[in-house]
């Protein structure tokens, strides 16, 4: 079960095409470089198991580097977590020596001017961070300065980026495992912002690159840019004006036709009732006309011939 899980581990990386030889040379003469630096520290009396920070040149602005010392036996029962970086029980060099030298580093913001050379289509969104394992006889030695294998027999070195995380686009990005033989592999992070690999190296987070968007289509010839837009919007604002004018018009001429209808349909039911009525005469008194009969209605008769005095 256990040689299983060691197993996924390590093809959690997919290999890449191969590197540009001269990125990856210039890489390892930096590698040289910081650990001259870091040496440096070693010199003096100092205390096994602290990190300090060593003296760079001012030609390597934003980069860091740290060393740390170890027994050898003592870090394969105990392991150590110095900085971003978690080296579980079991965690040996190859070959075998009583102390070793872990020289960190942190290159920054000049992560891409030394390791560019990873998949086409990708950008680094976390600087890189690698470790590198040196025997400690070299710190009085120059002879012995030499470059040691740390492998971890047992779960995996985990290196976690939350502190370097530069862009926000993190939840999406790969694992980028830089070889110190020059390969490059790509795999999925174990936990958010952290990688685990089973050797030393350089590694960083990759996220593909967002597609370019479309180019906007082209202006007729002598056509200003964005001025067939404006016009469209001014058209359409003007029609609409124009409409609600037309239509509040034809409105209001409606209105006033059923208006006249109502007040004919009237005039003409009060002629049609006055003609069905017996008609009166009329005289003018001042300024009005009033209705006057023309004759009387019963003509008198005498009953009989008596006369008074008779």
């Amino acid at each position: 079960m256990a040689f299983l899980l060691l197993t996924s581990l390590l093809l959690l990386f997919i290999p890449s095409p191969s590197p540009a030889k001269a990125d990856f040379a210039t890489a390892r003469s930096l590698d040289a470089l910081l650990q001259t630096y870091t040496f440096d520290l070693f010199r003096q009396r100092v205390k096994t198991g602290v990190v300090y920070a060593a003296d760079l040149p001012g030609n390597l602005p934003g980069v860091e580097a740290y060393g740390i010392r170890f027994r050898s036996g003592s870090l394969r029962r105990r392991g150590a977590s110095p900085m971003e970086f978690d080296f579980p029980v079991g965690t040996v060099v190859q070959p075998y020596v009583t102390r070793l030298i872990l020289v960190l580093q942190n290159l920054g913001n000049r992560s891409a001017d030394y390791y560019d050379y990873y998949p086409a289509g990708f950008r680094l969104v976390t600087p890189v961070l690698g470790f590198l394992a040196y025997d400690a006889a070299g710190s009085s030695n120059p002879a012995s300065q030499k470059e040691l294998d740390m492998v971890a027999t047992g779960a995996a070195i985990a290196i976690n980026f939350t502190s370097t995380i530069r862009s926000g686009d993190d939840r999406n990005a790969l694992c980028a495992f830089f070889d110190v033989n020059g390969t490059v592999a790509l795999g999925n992070q174990t936990a958010r912002n952290v990688c685990k690999s089973s050797r030393q190296g350089h590694f960083a987070l990759v996220t593909m690159e967002s597609p370019s968007p479309p180019p906007p289509p082209p202006q007729p010839p002598g056509a200003a840019p964005g001025r067939g837009k404006k016009s469209g919007k001014w058209k359409v604002v003007v029609g609409a004006l124009v409409g609600g004018v037309v239509g509040a018009v034809l409105l209001v001429l409606l209105v006033a036709a059923i208006i006249r209808m109502q007040k004919k349909s009237k005039i003409a039911r009060m002629e049609r009732r006055a003609g069905e009525e017996e008609a009166f005469g009329t005289k003018t008194v001042g300024q009005a006309r009033m209705p006057i009969a023309s004759a009387m209605r019963t003509a008198p008769a005498i009953e009989n011939d008596y006369r008074p005095g008779d």
